[in-house]
């Protein structure tokens, strides 16, 4: 049963989590007027690269970034893959 309730625990911390995640990009979005969204659309090297720093940060902050532009629509799948370096006990 404890198992359980560390399980449940730490999912609901990381829907939290991604949740605020997406509330932060929206803002931030909304604060510059769309020019986040330009410069993140500019092109896919550019993409790769943002993802690519945001994935090498510690922990998994960055890969909760990048799955919150890619929900949004501002990060290709591939942008997504190859930042991605979130895995449990990292």
């Amino acid at each position: 049963m404890n198992e359980l309730s560390s399980v449940i625990n730490h999912s609901v911390m990381i829907t939290i989590f991604v949740f605020v995640m997406m509330l932060i990009v929206d803002y931030i979005n909304v604060l510059t007027k769309g020019d986040m969204e330009k410069a993140l659309k500019g092109g896919r090297s550019r993409q790769y690269a943002i993802a690519s720093f945001l994935g090498a940060t510690p922990g998994c902050l960055g890969a909760f970034a990048n799955v919150s532009f890619y929900v949004h629509g501002l990060l290709s799948f591939g942008a997504i893959v190859g930042g991605d370096d979130c895995y449990p006990g990292g």
